[in-house]
């Protein structure tokens, strides 16, 4: 014969009656505690993304940003900062995109777009994005380019260098129009080069007031295009009233000319040039030519180089 509660006494039996008809008919919720973990149980896991980049991403204020997040092994996720609004709130989903706006004042530090995911063990996993806001990030954020080149000299060794303000590093480039027609040609005037990192130089071989279309490109391909001109001048007639001849070490090789005993010998078109082996430093030079009493250069009528 089956006796419930064997071992109690009547008073245990009559008290543990007493609390079981008291709960007939109510349901209790379940325990708000999480199991442990199983040993070996990986952790859950969760990517981030704002408009589809890495950690650090760039954007202007007020611009649309498409928050995109996927957990895997997680009971729910939740918004914890940024944009999101409210920015402690659930997630409908364990993934899925949500299109918010960026702040509409400029956060140049940048600030954080973070998603928490918590597993059936509490253990919760985290990821952040960090969204700039501001100057210099896309087609809105204006480039600072006035570009402005010293006078040069036909036959004098030139050297200038183009700047730009914004997100660089820049790149440079140029072209030169034609007054007559309005044509631009790639370059600069002639004996002129323009690296891409904007330096000038070279020597200048016609004179004249060149008009310029320069482009500076910062590090998010965004372009700004602005004009200059550029003043090639001259020598005074006269100048070359001094024979200069000599044989020297070249120190230096630039664009149209070389240094050598102290002396920069350019050279062009209208020079008797011999470079069987080509023009490089520490090859030597031999040179006959005029040299312009004001600058020191020599334009040289021979040069050969050994």
């Amino acid at each position: 014969m089956f006796t419930p509660f064997r071992g109690c006494t009547p008073l245990v039996v009559a008290a543990l009656l007493s609390a079981a008809c008291a709960d007939s008919g109510r349901l209790t919720a379940p325990s708000a505690r999480a199991p442990a973990r199983d040993v070996g149980t990986a952790a859950p896991s969760v990517t981030l993304t704002v408009n589809g980049g890495g950690s650090i991403v760039t954007a202007m204020p007020g611009d649309p940003l498409a928050v995109g997040w996927a957990s895997s092994g997680s009971l729910y996720c939740m918004r914890m900062g940024g944009p999101w609004a409210p920015a402690l709130s659930y997630l409908p989903t364990l993934s899925g995109t949500e299109t918010v706006v960026a702040p509409t004042t400029s956060m140049s530090t940048g600030y954080a777009v973070s998603v928490d995911c918590v597993d059936a063990a509490n253990v919760h996993t985290s990821a952040t994005v960090q969204v700039n806001v501001g100057v210099g990030v896309n087609d809105k954020t204006p480039i600072g380019f006035s570009p402005s080149l010293p006078a040069a000299v036909v036959g004098t060794p030139y050297s200038a260098r183009l700047s730009a303000t914004g997100l660089g590093p820049f790149t440079f480039a140029a072209g030169t129009i034609t007054p007559t027609t309005g044509v631009m040609q790639p370059g600069l005037p002639p004996g002129l080069t323009l690296s891409s990192d904007g330096a000038v130089g070279g020597v200048p071989t016609a004179e004249g007031d060149f008009r310029l279309a320069l482009t500076a490109t910062d590090a998010t391909g965004i372009t700004r295009g602005a004009n200059a001109t550029l003043h090639v001048g001259g020598v005074a007639s006269g100048s070359f009233t001094i024979v200069d001849d000599g044989r020297a070490v070249i120190t230096a090789v630039g664009t149209q000319y070389v240094v050598a005993a102290g002396r920069t010998i350019v050279y062009d078109a209208a020079t008797r040039l011999r470079a069987d082996n080509g023009i490089a430093v520490g090859r030597t030079a031999d040179w006959r030519g005029q040299r312009d009493p004001s600058t020191g250069v020599v334009h040289a009528d021979r040069l050969e180089v050994r």
